[in-house]
């Protein structure tokens, strides 16, 4: 017998609200993050050179930044999702009826509206200022198989990494893979519901030891997994984040945030683990934005363009932007490596919440 709703919690609520928006900013941040490694693999294969004389302080800062906090930001909308799902309890019907239209319809759109964007203001551009492209003659798109369509929606597995990617528009893999777990909800809850601490294991073994189950990724069954016993077992998570001292969540945050980049590398036991004591400070940061009525009133404003800030971002508006910068302010000192990194974040922010509200 299926229970019923339970209330959200007002606070609980609020603190949700109050990160949205800020989690949608910080993966603009993650994926404005050249390194000397990213932009040869992008360019040099094809003989284009790209200036970029970063310095040491320029790529800590984007270490600590897209390589360290902003890392939160995925798992924690995969963990408010499943915790609103459970809670709210619609029936399993009207839960596909609704995902439906707000994740599978939004997921086939965006990258059609991107592909044409980009189309189409690369021809423009090609016809009127070709100096001013990098590739002038290059519509990848006009020469895409079937394959190639249907990896840009459906994304890919690259086998050499082990890992699946979200296709044209690489963070929609958020939005596949929470509509696939919603899909499988009834059995991971009924799994949950009959084996908690075996269901709690089993994902985390997953998520630490970075191994995919089924055709999700293992970090959107981890936390999924766990909103779902948020709300599903009245953890009073919040209270418990409210719990834990600044004195000692920073320090281990920034302890397994060196490990990472220093020791153990990426994907590692230790990167999951930073990426969980991330959540923490994050959730743990929420309750001061929260308790300011200014800085709550900003957030709640915004959080309704969230999700248009997340999907608009990249790559149309994110790569025209960096493009731009790049033919006026070209990356050859640390310090126009660091401008670029706030000054393009910042301007893509901008202009994607701008069209949002509009």
């Amino acid at each position: 017998m299926e229970t019923l709703p339970k209330p959200i919690p007002a606070e609980t609520s609020r603190r949700i609200t109050s990160l949205r928006f800020l989690l949608a900013v910080m993966v603009v941040f993650i994926h404005n993050n050249f390194t000397a490694e990213s932009l040869a693999e992008l360019y040099e294969a094809e003989g284009i050179v790209i200036a970029f004389n970063q310095g040491a302080f320029g790529m800590w800062v984007q270490r600590f930044i897209s390589g360290g906090i902003a890392l939160c930001a995925v798992p924690l909308f995969f963990l408010f999702a499943a915790y609103l799902q459970f809670r709210k309890n619609d029936s399993y019907g009207t839960l596909l009826r609704k995902r439906a239209k707000s994740l599978a319809l939004p997921f086939f759109l965006w990258p059609v509206l991107n592909i044409a964007l980009f189309v189409g203001v690369k021809l423009l551009v090609a016809r009127t200022v070709p100096e001013f492209l990098e590739r002038p003659g290059a519509i990848p798109q006009f020469e895409w198989t079937a394959a190639d369509w249907l990896h840009a929606f459906f994304g890919y597995e690259d086998m050499t990494k082990g890992r699946t990617f979200g296709g044209y528009l690489g963070q929609m893999w958020f939005v596949r893979d929470l509509f696939i777990l919603i899909l499988l909800s009834p059995l991971i809850r009924l799994f949950a519901r009959k084996f908690p601490v075996c269901s709690l294991l089993f994902v985390s073994f997953f998520y630490f030891c970075d191994v995919r189950p089924l055709v999700v990724a293992s970090q959107a069954l981890f936390y999924y997994t766990l909103g779902l016993f948020w709300a599903e077992y009245d953890v009073p998570l919040l209270d418990c984040v409210r719990r834990i001292r600044w004195k000692a969540i920073l320090p281990l945050y920034i302890a397994l945030w060196l490990a990472r980049w220093l020791v153990f590398g990426e994907y590692s036991p230790c990167y999951w683990f930073m990426v969980l004591a991330s959540c923490l400070v994050m959730l743990k940061a929420s309750a001061l934005i929260e308790k300011s009525a200014r800085a709550f009133s900003a957030a709640e404003k915004l959080s309704a363009v969230s999700f248009w800030l997340f999907a608009i971002h990249e790559p149309f508006l994110l790569n025209g932007v960096q493009l731009v910068w790049r033919k006026l302010l070209p990356m050859t000192t640390p310090a126009r490596c660091i401008a670029e990194y706030f000054c393009v974040s910042i301007l893509v922010v901008a202009l994607g919440t701008a069209g949002g509200l509009l």
